[in-house]
């Protein structure tokens, strides 16, 4: 089993034999909106915006100048050899990582977990900024660069494994430690404690059902927002995975949870599980659930994109933001749906968390929003992320909503930009985005748009033509094949940007 990573699932099949048949079923309309990733870059300073070995990952802008990324990483399990020859891995230099044992028994540096990683645009503070290829990662500062720099960081043999100064913001044992609803059996004191308890084990019981309620071997896939709720007070959020790994080749199952902080720094786990597909009650191994891809804001709105593993689909629910009980934040969760109705918009149908749903069929019949252009989609990891676009920072000025996808097309790895006027309506496919082998990561595509708190018509931040683009790019050996690198790009086209 590829133990190296949590999301070797996002290696994924490819080509299948109804690729050689497939069609491709999506045409651009006669003015497409387009997306070029300009190379050279026109920003320099772009090089500086890298940072390997991370994935999985959202960044968010907290005004003026700050950037913060927040990333699925390993790096507190990481330390060079005393040669400086290679950079190791304690998952394979100890038995208390394995998957025998009970999760919460395991050294708690196993297995990538959550990190910020963060540093200013401007300079001028000491701290690191666009000028430098330096961040800070939490708790430290000036601790980390763009790539692992022996007699730097990591450490380096015979020290402590890991980065001096860093801790990761969120943990497995954090989410081990939460009551959660629904409970497993197992947590020691909780009110549907049985009398006895099976042995928990940080894996799927042989690649069966027997174990659904193990305790989380991992967390990833962090996507953050800050909220505003007026006179100073603000408050972040994040959506993220947990998995309990396969005891047996790649996959895990995956369910999305939610978790709440003051500082973006010190992080509550929400007891209520958010979301979980019936898959998981499917026995054999493989990446089964829900991988959560995207967290926005639009209107007063949660705004939640995820995708079932495997399968073509890109889900999008939203929760009004609960301004007056702020933890958890969000009130009730709906999914945009079959049928379209008389005006054009979604059916949005209510969503009741912990549960494992089936989203495809009735009752919720819900829709895939971004669907694949194949006529006979193979396994992917469908990756999407939505950004609402001005064409100029006046306020009020003309916008439409962009939504960038990844898509498997005759065996060919796709990335694609879509649109629509409102999030209330379906998205219309546009046009590919040209990328390269580089701009595809050790686990496939993944992207964002730099997440702002107030990108309202009154204060437009996303705006046209030029744009940060942020990808996990595969620019060389060991930790840079999963490098998160900020790119400028420029949207243009659609009678409006």
């Amino acid at each position: 089993m590829n133990r190296n990573r949590l999301a070797v699932l996002f290696i994924c099949t490819a080509v299948t034999t109804s690729a050689l048949s497939a069609q491709n079923l999506c045409t651009s309309p006669p003015t497409p909106v387009t997306l070029e990733i300009l190379s050279p870059s026109p920003r320099p300073q772009d090089d500086n915006f890298r940072i390997a070995g991370t994935y999985g990952f959202s960044v968010a802008l907290v005004p003026p100048n700050e950037i913060r990324l927040y990333g699925t990483s390993g790096n507190q399990r990481r330390r060079w050899n005393a040669a400086g020859t290679a950079v190791d891995d304690l998952y394979f230099s100890t038995a208390g990582c394995s998957l025998t044992l009970d999760p919460r028994d395991w050294d708690p540096r196993c297995l990538e977990q959550i990190g910020l990683f963060w540093k200013y645009v401007a300079c001028g503070s000491g701290i690191p900024c666009e000028a430098a290829d330096r961040w800070n990662a939490y708790s430290g500062t000036n601790n980390i660069s763009t790539f692992p720099t022996f007699g730097f960081w990591p450490r380096t043999a015979p020290a402590d494994w890991g980065v001096a100064g860093y801790t990761p913001v969120l943990t497995r044992n954090k989410v081990n430690s939460t009551l959660l609803n629904p409970p497993s059996s197992c947590v020691s004191g909780h009110p549907s404690q049985p009398t006895s308890c099976p042995p928990k084990y940080g894996k799927e019981e042989y690649c069966n059902t027997s174990n659904l309620d193990a305790f989380v071997t991992g967390v990833a896939n962090p996507k953050v927002v800050q909220v505003y709720y007026g006179g100073g007070v603000r408050k972040w959020f994040m959506a993220f995975n947990t998995l309990i790994q396969a005891d047996s080749g790649p996959g895990s199952r995956w369910r999305i949870l939610w978790a709440y902080s003051d500082d973006g720094k010190i992080w509550t786990v929400d007891p209520q599980v958010l979301f979980r597909s019936s898959s998981e009650a499917m026995s054999g191994c493989g990446g089964k659930g829900l991988m959560v891809t995207n967290l926005f804001i639009d209107n007063g709105n949660f705004y939640m994109a995820f995708t079932e593993i495997g399968k073509p689909y890109a889900y999008l629910v939203r929760s009004p933001i609960n301004t007056v009980n702020r933890v958890p934040g969000y009130s009730t969760w709906n999914i945009a749906s079959s049928p379209i109705q008389a005006n054009g918009e979604w059916t949005w149908k209510p969503l009741t968390p912990g549960i494992q749903q089936d989203f495809t069929s009735p009752p919720l019949n819900a829709a895939s929003i971004l669907p694949s252009c194949e006529s006979s989609p193979p396994f992917m990891v469908k990756q999407s992320y939505i950004g609402r676009f001005f064409q100029s920072s006046t306020p009020n000025s003309p916008s439409r909503y962009i939504a960038v996808t990844s898509d498997m097309v005759g065996g060919q790895t796709k990335l694609q930009v879509w649109s629509s006027a409102s999030l209330n309506k379906p998205f219309q496919y546009e046009s590919d985005v040209a990328i390269s082998a580089q701009d595809i990561g050790q686990f496939g595509l993944e992207f964002a748009f730099t997440q702002y708190p107030d990108n309202l018509p009154s204060s437009p931040r996303l705006l046209a033509p030029q744009l940060d683009f942020w990808l996990v790019r595969n620019i060389g050996a060991g930790l840079s094949q999963v490098t998160v690198s900020r790119r400028t790009a420029k949207l243009t086209g659609g009678g409006i940007f």
